[in-house]
């Protein structure tokens, strides 16, 4: 029978109720225990069998191994005295912009900002969903706090140095070496040293430990603040809260840029002198960015943060469709904006655009308006 004659013989009590599929979700688990959820994910514990049990730990501990291999191969590149990052520090203006001239630098950060006001809006106005839960923001500081504790004592122990902060070696054999007058290494007695099967001298692990309690220290603030919210909140409470993610975001980059006005991250630059013409590396590991980098960057953050307020306002507005529109036309004309107005700074000869160019851009939109009417 059709849905036309199912209708024509309801009684006049009787209501049609239209089917509506509902959505499949999956389903929200509780969180287990510690060492239950180990031995369910990592060792295999509850699959019914001993085989599947030993191939799960046979995994987890090989994999378990090579990933800390990893981390510590990782860590030693990077943090290693050998491996010179200045060369990187000092070129990043250049890794970012190319040899842009410094007196149109201003161009750059006005591009910058335009794409950064238009993401702003664009994510006040975007529909987010829930977040992220407090159970996440648990395993993330949990998970980080791990990680850095691991790297820790993981990493090998710092090169030993001088007090004129020259790094220590020892020949083939062991003998101490010592830095020339000229940079060269020499023995006690002035030999020169030799050129090959030079080793490095590195401090005791006891006092590698000692020197990184900072980075202990911020590993435990980490595992404390996942301690925290795990132990203070319920399982249910702690899979139902949620924190705004685009906020929480904001919040952390505000954090990363609040860092340069209190933190020394060092100057590094390629500076010309005014008087002479002559360039030079600049390196000043030990005090705050430069004004010339700070200030910008922090204008910058309050721009997007403005910019992210004002979506957020939009987007209850009656005129919330229409922002959407105009915004979308700004992201699409945006490129060409900021890469032939903005950055390449043309010259223009406003007789010749007006004479020429706007008459001609005026046919075209009335003519094509006009053909595709």
């Amino acid at each position: 029978m059709s849905d036309t004659n199912q209708s024509a013989h309801l009684l006049p009590g009787d209501l049609e109720v239209p089917h509506v599929e509902e959505e499949t979700t999956r389903p929200d688990e509780p969180s287990l225990p510690p060492l239950e959820w180990m031995g369910k994910n990592l060792f295999g514990t509850g699959q019914g069998s001993v085989g599947a049990i030993v191939r799960s730990t046979a995994l987890t501990v090989v994999f378990g191994f090579l990933g800390l291999y990893a981390y510590r191969a990782i860590l030693n590149f990077v943090f290693s005295e050998e491996t010179n990052w200045d060369s990187v520090r000092v070129n990043l203006r250049l890794l970012f912009t190319l040899a842009y001239p410094d007196e149109d630098y201003h161009r750059v950060w006005i591009a910058l900002g335009i794409v950064l006001a238009l993401a702003g809006i664009s994510l006040g106005m975007m529909k987010v969903g829930q977040g992220v839960s407090l159970k996440k923001l648990c395993t993330w500081a949990y998970g980080w706090g791990t990680l850095v504790v691991l790297g820790v004592f993981l990493r090998q122990p710092s090169v030993a140095t001088d007090e004129a902060g020259n790094i220590l070696y020892t020949d083939a054999e062991g003998v101490p070496l010592f830095t020339g007058g000229l940079g060269t290494l020499v023995y006690e007695n002035g030999d020169a040293a030799p050129s090959q099967g030079l080793q490095l001298v590195r401090e005791s692990f006891g006092d590698a430990i000692g020197s990184r309690t900072g980075w202990l220290l911020i590993g435990a603030v980490l595992i404390g603040i996942g301690a925290a919210i795990w132990f203070s909140t319920g399982d249910l409470k702690r899979r139902s809260t949620f924190v705004p993610s685009i906020p929480l975001a904001l919040a952390a980059m505000g954090a990363l840029v609040s860092s340069t006005w209190w933190y020394n991250w060092g100057n590094y630059a390629f500076a010309t002198d005014e008087e002479t013409g002559v360039g030079a590396f600049v390196y000043e590991p030990g005090v705050k960015v430069a004004t010339t980098t700070r200030n910008p960057w922090t204008l910058m953050f309050i721009l997007l943060v403005g910019a992210y307020l004002v979506g957020r306002r939009m987007r209850t507005s009656p005129r919330a469709g229409t922002v959407r529109l105009v915004t979308n036309l700004a992201w699409l004309l945006s490129p060409f904006v900021t890469y032939w107005a903005v950055l390449r700074a043309p010259q223009l000869d406003w007789g010749y655009v007006f004479a020429v160019d706007v008459p001609l851009w005026l046919i075209f939109t009335i003519g094509g308006a006009a053909l595709l009417w």
